[in-house]
């Protein structure tokens, strides 16, 4: 029996991918390599496993862990209708979150989902420092928001450090300074609060502690419309 079910939120990172295939380089998760796709169900499961382990109930679902959904689909969106009719998850309680891969949002939005779409309502920018934190980067961000109609959302996201990695995390008074220029330019911002940096869990972090060699790279399929479902 769940206790406390609606007394708060309790919000699961979902694993796409095993691995991911677009390899940023700052990203954790791309260096380790790229396994397979997950199934409908292997999604779904990570949901019923949390659930079991800490006996409350999953309120919300972020598709944004390990790998990109836009190039798992089909599976994601069977997931989504799944956490949706049958687990009761609310459609406005998951987000879906892309690096936007080409030709994908809009074939994604002919689906109606109710959900958020984090690329469509806000844009996540990892802030490395002395490469993209200075004043002149926010006024670049700024202006390519302009340009692309305005009304926009910018989460910003300073950047986990990774073993081997030559990005550093910018300073607090570096990001401050590049939310009060957004700010001044009339940009709806956020910082991301970091979670799990200790851990090695945090954004960017996620991969194998254990992993020796990079996993055995198996590459997508070039014809991403053929895991799309169905409308």
């Amino acid at each position: 029996m769940y206790a406390n079910v609606f007394s708060f939120l309790l919000t699961l990172v979902m694993h796409i991918q095993v691995g991911c295939p677009l390899r940023c380089s700052f990203c954790a998760t791309g260096k380790g390599g790229f396994a397979r796709n997950l199934q409908p169900h292997e999604i779904v499961e990570q949901v019923l496993a949390i659930e079991e382990t800490f006996k409350y109930r999953v309120t919300n679902v972020v598709f944004i862990g390990m790998g990109e959904p836009m190039m798992n689909l089909k599976s994601v969106l069977e997931a989504h209708q799944c956490f949706n009719k049958e687990l009761k998850i609310g459609q406005r309680m998951m987000t879906i979150s892309t690096v936007s891969v080409p030709n994908t949002i809009k074939m994604l939005a002919s689906h109606k989902l109710q959900s958020t779409l984090a690329v469509r309502v806000s844009f996540e920018y990892t802030l490395l420092a002395g490469i993209n934190d200075e004043k002149e980067h926010a006024e670049e961000l700024a202006e390519l928001l302009r340009m692309c109609g305005g009304g926009y959302h910018v989460n910003l996201i300073p950047y986990n450090p990774i073993e081997g990695s030559e990005y550093k995390r910018p300073y607090r008074k570096v990001v401050q300074a590049f939310v009060d220029a957004l700010e001044a330019r009339k940009i709806t911002v956020s910082v991301r609060r970091t979670r799990g940096l200790d851990a090695n869990v945090a954004c960017g972090q996620l991969r194998n502690a254990f992993q020796k060699n990079p996993l055995l790279e198996i590459e997508p399929s070039p014809s991403i419309e053929r895991t799309l479902v169905t409308a």
